[in-house]
């Protein structure tokens, strides 16, 4: 894995690789990994880093590795679901900007049986009301 590494970094140098090409940044420090997951590395285009055995290879269809997401939380308001309204698969998740309009964030990690079962009854369909700001915590 060594050499595969070290290869691929003398590759980036000599053909001085730029945009559009990005060696990943490696470590076995789990301090500077930790360091990885801040959230304000999402804005780079880092959702998060992958935890493997140096010397495994990469295996089609097998989970060998794992892979932690960064975590943001912030206030959101429960715009729209997929699925329907009584059997929700996902939430989708809106804030308002600074001129009222209603402008979708994120979309949920599609939800559990359970989950689903509890929000069906609680959640209605939309009128032509603009929605009440019932805020909910947003996990991305």
């Amino acid at each position: 894995m060594r050499r595969r590494r070290a290869a691929l970094e003398d590759l980036f140098t000599a053909r001085r690789l730029a945009a559009l090409w990005a060696l990943c940044p490696q470590t076995s420090d789990p301090a500077t990994a930790a360091g990885w997951l801040d959230p304000v590395w999402e804005a780079a285009g880092i959702e998060g880093v992958v935890i493997k055995d140096p010397c495994s290879r990469y295996r089609r269809g097998e989970r060998g590795w794992l892979k932690l997401r960064t975590r943001m939380t912030t206030e959101g308001i429960t715009g729209a679901v997929t699925g329907t309204v009584h059997s929700p698969t996902s939430l989708l998740l809106g804030r308002f900007d600074p001129a009222g309009q209603l402008k979708l964030i994120a979309r949920s990690t599609p939800l559990s049986r359970p989950a689903a079962a509890e929000l069906g009854p609680v959640l209605r369909p939309a009128g032509q009301e603009p929605p009440t700001p019932v805020t909910s915590r947003v996990h991305r």
